[in-house]
């Protein structure tokens, strides 16, 4: 019996180890694995709002924010804590708010793992530009850009809540940014002066668009309307024109001008300018000088020759001076409304502008009143007209003449016809047929031919003609004359063809 127990005693000794050891392997063979949400929580969010995470654990966590904008109910962007399920206040502050729109990532840590399991979008603060004074730049309070004497141009201050940047191709055409301009953009907070223009090719007719500010390496911008309402009635502005518009000088033949009374390069004709009036509603006049009178827009004496495309362009050019003396003309631009009176007075007095928009005997002065409007004043010098002649052979070639004021012969035609020395000219050739044009504008054939002992020169040797479409004389000049040219029944200038 006491082996019997004995043995009974081992047997159970070693079924309670064994069950020990059994249970023990069944205890490691079970471990906790940390369980996440399956979909992540996106949503958007907006500053100084308090927003909710919901999340199930199960077992001890941690959850972190990626940004210093958005954090937890301890003031933190990370917080612990115990099993189960859990709700966490997020509180949304203006933290590094710009006007991008910015997103937060929360991430879980569980068990030596973690995921993402929230991101939220917080969406960038509407931009706003105020000027100096905090007045939001909009519909309400555009940019708006006005004539002066000195053209169109406007200074505004932008004071921006991000960093900003203006570039060309964010003006409409017609305007631009002044070259002087010192920036063209900010930081957030900085007040910036800029100064815009209106471009004068369009200072004609209103004009309105918008100027769209964007904020640097960002698609984000506002746009603030601008508009011009145009050059103001009645006021006219040259472009074009280097200097004032007195005086002007024109060469003899027509060809170059230049600034008076200085150093100025000599330019070529044709001379173009633009003129700018409100909605195109101007005219030019061209006022001339003619036997002493002032003519007003009068093409029979006229030695400007203008184009005018109506919409502002204008061409001028100008014709040899054959009167001997310098003349004057004016280019006045003018409001159609104010020429259309001065006109209608005019028609009244019998075409006659004196007194209207001459002075009262209709010589070489304006009416002062009208100054303003001249665009341009020239003298045109009268030396080589003095004494001018265009002489042809028969091939077609020109013969030169110089002045003579010396030989025997030209004293005698300046006595005799009462001719000034610096209207007389002489050339020499053989014996020859040759065209001569006086170069008179009016100029009626009017001549008389004399010998060198200074007897008349028989008439069958001159035949009336013409020189490229102006006044000559056909002389077949077999020996030594002098021609004598009359305009309104005066001697006015004498060529004396000396036959070798």
């Amino acid at each position: 019996m006491k082996t019997t127990y004995t043995f009974t005693k081992l047997f159970l000794l070693v079924a309670i180890l064994f069950a020990a050891v059994s249970c023990s392997e069944n205890e490691k063979e079970v471990v906790v694995e940390p369980e996440f949400p399956e979909e992540e929580v996106v949503s958007s969010v907006t500053p100084n709002g308090e927003t909710i995470l919901t999340f199930s654990a199960n077992m001890n966590w941690e959850v972190t924010s990626s940004a210093i904008w958005c954090k937890f109910a301890n003031g933190s962007t990370s917080i612990k804590g115990e099993a189960g399920d859990i709700s966490l206040p997020l509180t949304i502050t203006e933290d590094a708010w710009s006007v991008e729109e910015s997103v937060v990532e929360i991430t879980l840590k569980m068990g030596g793992e973690e995921k993402v399991i929230a991101k939220y979008t917080r969406a960038g603060k509407t931009p706003v530009i105020t000027n100096a004074d905090g007045e939001e730049y909009g519909e309400e309070n555009p940019i708006v850009l006005t004539y002066t004497n000195n053209g169109v141009s406007g200074s505004f201050n932008f004071v921006a809540n991000y960093d900003w940047e203006i570039k060309d191709e964010n003006l409409p055409e017609w305007l631009k940014i002044s070259e002087n301009n010192s920036q063209m953009g900010g930081n957030a907070g900085e007040s910036v002066l800029v100064t815009f223009e209106v471009a004068k090719n369009f200072w004609a007719n209103a004009q309105d668009g918008n100027v769209v500010i964007k904020a640097k390496n960002s698609d984000v911008s506002v746009s603030i309307p601008v508009s011009f309402n145009g050059i103001p009635e009645g006021v006219i502005a040259i472009d074009g024109i280097n200097g004032t518009a007195f005086w002007w000088k024109i060469s003899a033949d027509g060809k170059n001008f230049w600034k008076d009374g200085a150093e100025s390069e000599k330019l070529m004709f044709p001379l173009s300018f633009n003129a700018i009036a409100k909605d195109n509603a101007y005219t030019v006049v061209k006022i001339e000088e003619d036997g002493g009178f002032m003519w007003v827009n009068d093409e029979p004496h006229s030695f400007l020759s203008l184009e005018d495309d109506n919409a502002g362009n204008v061409v001028l050019t100008a014709q040899e001076n054959t009167t001997g003396k310098e003349r004057l003309a004016y280019i006045l631009v003018m409001p159609q409304k104010v020429f259309d009176e001065i006109k209608e007075k005019a028609d009244a007095n019998g075409g006659l502008y004196d007194n209207i928009l001459l002075n009262s005997d209709g010589t070489d002065l304006i009416e002062s009143k009208y100054d303003a409007y001249v665009a341009l004043a020239f003298k045109q010098e009268g030396t080589s007209a003095a004494g001018g002649f265009k002489v042809l052979n028969s091939g077609g070639q020109q013969i030169p003449c110089s002045l003579d004021k010396t030989s025997d012969m030209s004293m005698y035609i300046a006595s005799e016809y009462a001719i000034s020395p610096e209207s007389i000219y002489s050339l020499s050739v053989e014996s020859s047929n040759l065209t001569i044009n006086p170069l008179l504008p009016e100029w009626n054939y009017e001549f008389e031919g004399i010998a060198a002992d200074a007897t008349p020169i028989d008439e069958s040797k001159f035949e009336p003609g013409e020189s490229e479409g102006a006044p000559a004389v056909m002389v077949k000049a077999t020996e030594t004359m002098g021609v004598i040219f009359i305009s309104n029944d005066e001697p006015v200038k004498a060529l004396i063809i000396n036959v070798e």
